[in-house]
């Protein structure tokens, strides 16, 4: 039970890697139960271009990720103590049945492997591109959120109009037709991983630590600026998991630090300026945990 407790907290934290992983894993399983090499598979796909062949390849991948999908909610739902992340069970299985679909064609609309190579590279490009912007769209807690805003910053200096302009001029000239395609299997990629990334992240199992708005840093409102002996009320929203209560703790920077009610999240400054972090934790689910920084004045 440990070892598929773990697993499954790395999955959570991982969810790319562990759909590539399912992929893997989907693949072997398909080999091995039908006992036919992957060579005469990829053979069948560039030199027998039957679409009903393929459309029998795409049909068998998606079904064995279903049970599979299946078979993870339902296993880890008896075995792994805590709330079972169902968004993340069922946005990996049409990840996989949407990936593989686009994976297929790319096998008949180029039929040469240099090209198959790179509008394999662009998929993958595209897909790395997904997972940023679905990580930077769905942050969770308040020092991912801080983060992810000094990133936004930075990238939207540099992705700007002029540049977008200069792309969409390079592809609509004549000699860079052929590069369209690639774009557009990057563009399909990316849209596929960001939205599994965000209904994973967004809508998975979680905690969020929220405070009055009056007690925001007005220089950055995901701290908290209080004033010294200043009481100051926190609150955890945890979704997933049946108990939606938190256990809290302050971890101490510099100077004086402050307390906090461990059970109802009420934080009391401390009589000296310094600075601090409020934690809290998921009772029912350790893996879940946000933090908020704190400045004392």
């Amino acid at each position: 039970m440990n070892t598929l407790q773990s697993i499954w907290t790395w999955l959570k934290a991982n969810p790319i890697l562990g759909t590539f992983f399912c992929l893997v894993i989907l693949g072997l399983a398909i080999s091995g139960i039908v006992h036919v090499p992957w060579s005469w598979w990829l053979g069948r796909i560039q030199h027998e271009p039957a679409y009903s062949g393929a459309v029998w390849t795409w049909a068998v991948v998606t079904l064995v990720a279903f049970v599979v999908a299946n078979a993870m909610f339902w296993t880890a739902r008896s075995l792994i103590t805590g709330a079972v992340d169902a968004a993340m069970a069922f946005s990996t299985f049409w990840a996989i049945a949407i990936g593989s679909l686009v994976f297929i064609s790319v096998f008949y609309v180029y039929p040469d492997q240099q090209r198959q190579v790179y509008a394999l590279l662009s998929i993958l490009g595209g897909g790395l591109a997904g997972w940023m912007l679905g990580m930077y769209i769905s942050p969770q807690g308040s020092s991912e959120r801080q983060e992810f805003a000094k990133i936004g910053t930075a990238v939207a200096g540099l992705a700007s109009g002029y540049t977008l302009k200069s792309v969409q001029a390079w592809l609509s000239a004549p000699e860079h037709a052929h590069y369209r395609i690639y774009v557009l299997y990057s563009l399909i990629s990316a849209a596929l991983v960001t939205a599994t990334i965000y209904n994973v992240r967004a809508y998975g199992n979680g905690l969020n630590i929220t405070f009055p708005a009056a007690s925001g840093d007005p220089k950055d409102k995901q701290k908290v600026a209080a004033k010294v002996n200043e009481v100051v009320p926190f609150f955890a929203a945890v979704t997933g998991p049946a108990d939606t209560s938190a256990t809290w703790s302050v971890i101490a920077k510099t100077g004086t630090a402050g307390t906090i009610d461990p059970v109802s999240g009420v934080f009391t400054a401390g009589a000296a300026a310094g600075t601090c972090q409020v934690y809290a934790q998921s009772k029912s689910d350790p893996t879940l945990s946000d933090v908020v920084d704190v400045s004392i004045a």
